[in-house]
């Protein structure tokens, strides 16, 4: 009998039951967070951290890494921190937010900024945001009525696939960050032949993946088929997901981690 279903188990839920609402909420929100889940917020350092301790013990010189939706650059600037020797290739669809990812690594010779959004196909496309500029922008127009946000603002952006990007530059990447608000898994169906030289991906699922429609059900098996490992960022660092659960799909901003199995021998945590 699942261990959810013990006598036991059912004693604390009815005891439980007892507790007013806000403590109930609280209890819920502090479980969640503990395994990673809404862990999301404010974690750039840790992030990167993370990505690079997934790596082959000596494959952090001259990496190239790829931003997209790099917004105004948090991510690249840590990176390039942690990594001195690198390159990052930024992609950022937003006319507003490339203005000043552009502006801050002018004198920056790592880092290679493109006004571009990628996804599975190419051709033109609506960016819908709140604001010009907003880190909220996606590719679907999102509803926040509930949050007192309007996706009213919008603009029209070029797409292209990973693949044909990196095929036409000759470029082989290391690491992969993703954070597209929703459109995660369209960038990675577009770029299943540049997988094959990445050793780390990270990517965000959260409220985005609501209005795009995808869950992370659609990450795991999308990743258990090409031979990747999946993690989840938690405050206490990396937690392995060997295995899908329902649970999983909680739509509160959390960053993942897949590491190819072949790149998993001998690698470092951080």
């Amino acid at each position: 009998m699942p261990k959810f279903r013990s006598a036991s188990f059912r004693a604390i839920v009815r005891s439980g039951a007892f507790l007013p609402n806000r403590v109930l909420q609280t209890l819920e929100l502090a479980s969640r967070m503990s395994q990673g889940k809404g862990w999301g917020e404010a974690t750039v350092r840790q992030e990167v951290m993370a990505a690079l301790s997934l790596l082959p013990i000596g494959g952090r010189t001259g990496l190239v890494a790829i931003d997209v939706g790099a917004n105004v650059g948090s991510w690249t600037q840590e990176f390039l921190r942690q990594v001195p020797t690198s390159n990052v290739f930024c992609f950022e669809p937003s006319a507003t937010a490339y203005e000043t990812l552009t502006s801050r690594f002018e004198n920056e010779e790592r880092v290679h900024p493109f006004n571009l959004a990628l996804s599975d196909k190419s051709g033109p496309a609506r960016l819908w945001s709140d604001y010009p500029g907003s880190g909220l922008a996606s590719l679907s127009r999102r509803r926040l009525d509930h949050m007192d946000i309007s996706f009213l603002n919008t603009e029209q952006v070029q797409l292209s696939t990973l693949d044909q990007w990196c095929s036409e530059e000759s470029i082989q990447p290391r690491i992969l960050k993703l954070d597209v608000e929703g459109h995660e898994l369209h960038v990675l169906n577009g770029a299943t032949g540049t997988l094959a030289s990445v050793d780390v991906i990270q990517f965000e699922f959260g409220g985005g993946n609501i209005d795009s429609r995808t869950f992370f059900q659609d990450f795991f098996y999308f990743f258990q088929e090409r031979r990747f490992k999946l993690f989840r960022l938690t405050p206490s660092g990396l937690r392995e997901v060997s295995q899908y659960r329902e649970n999983d799909e909680a739509f509160a901003t959390t960053n993942y981690f897949a590491q190819r199995l072949e790149s998993s021998r001998g690698c470092g945590r951080y």
